[in-house]
């Protein structure tokens, strides 16, 4: 007994100094993130903000790596397959994560596979109306709708998306029924909206934006329950009455799972530094996001919150990728 004592005593000692040796070389070489999106993108252009903030602030090479497919899920699948040692990184976003786990039958497992190290930043998409629809606030749609339940449609981009959840699910809040239309990406969805073939659609902001000022367009509410620093004159959910609905998408930065516990540190030290840089905060801004530091822990429970809501409305609504 004894002798299997020290055994385990010994065992846990050259962990402790494995573990600290990690700590003290980590990072020796150069790190890549991963996006599961094309270059030029939104996740593309802030992966390559943080790619170069990391470079300077933890002295090596920090490049982007684009894995595209399946709607992030083929970069996330080589992120679970790399070796855990913090030199392969992901750029995430929630299809990957919290949506697709209910679609379909997935190459990794989210919660085995993966480490969550931190979230980058928040931001909403827009409920929008067509000028052709008639409708002029979120209160005047669901009062239409609920006196015709068959009237309106929504333009998504595409079946098992964000955009079609986030609607999905207002639906259910709202208890109103109003007719999902999946297009092929945002853009022939807009155009569309834009030509009154449909009646409503819910998108990132930056593309609508321009149209929404022109009049062509109207905006109707954020799909968050609190206002945007980036768009702090649209009105969130909870002033226009649902307060329970909050649908933000976000960035994080995750890792192969079996992360080892002073690199996790080690990233989170210099990624929450990064986040904090006026210059890094006025970056996000550009692209429509609320930059905030979030830590992995947080972040690990937004994930599984998510998880929880989308299989809901996934097979409430009998949704199929």
């Amino acid at each position: 007994m004894n002798r299997f004592l020290q055994l385990i005593g010994f065992v846990f000692f050259m962990l402790m100094i494995s573990d600290t040796a990690i700590a003290q070389n980590y990072p020796s070489r150069p790190i890549k993130i991963i996006v599961g999106f094309p270059p030029g993108g939104g996740s593309d252009a802030m992966a390559r903000i943080m790619a170069s903030a990391l470079s300077t602030e933890l002295k090596v090479a920090v490049t982007v790596e684009n894995k595209v497919g399946a709607g992030g899920v083929i970069g996330t699948d080589f992120l679970a397959k790399s070796a855990p040692d913090g030199y392969t990184l992901q750029l995430a976003t929630p299809g990957s994560y919290t949506i697709a786990p209910s679609l379909r039958k997935l190459p990794y497992d989210p919660v085995k596979d993966i480490q969550p190290v931190c979230m980058l930043a928040t931001y909403p998409n827009l409920i929008v109306a067509s000028t052709a629809s008639g409708i002029t606030s979120l209160a005047d749609l669901v009062a239409k709708a609920k006196a015709d339940p068959s009237r309106f449609n929504f333009a998504s981009s595409g079946n098992g998306t964000t955009p079609h959840l986030a609607f999905e699910y207002f639906n259910m809040v709202a208890g109103v029924k109003i007719t999902h239309i999946p297009y092929k990406g945002n853009g022939p969805a807009i155009a569309d909206l834009l030509a009154g073939q449909v009646h409503l659609t819910v998108a990132d902001p930056l593309p609508l934006l321009p149209h929404i000022q022109s009049g062509k367009i109207k905006a109707l509410a954020l799909t968050t329950k609190a206002r945007s620093g980036f768009l702090p004159n649209f009105p969130s959910m909870t002033e226009l009455g649902f307060p329970q609905y909050d649908v933000p998408l976000w960035l994080g930065i995750t890792a192969p799972a079996g992360l080892p516990e002073p690199v996790l540190v080690r990233l989170n030290d210099a990624i929450s530094k990064i986040m904090a840089n006026p210059e890094i905060i006025e970056k996000f801004a550009a692209g429509g996001m609320d930059a905030g530091y979030t830590p992995a822990s947080t972040y690990s429970k937004i994930m599984a919150e998510e998880r929880i809501r989308w299989a809901d409305v996934i097979k409430r609504n009998n949704i199929t990728d």
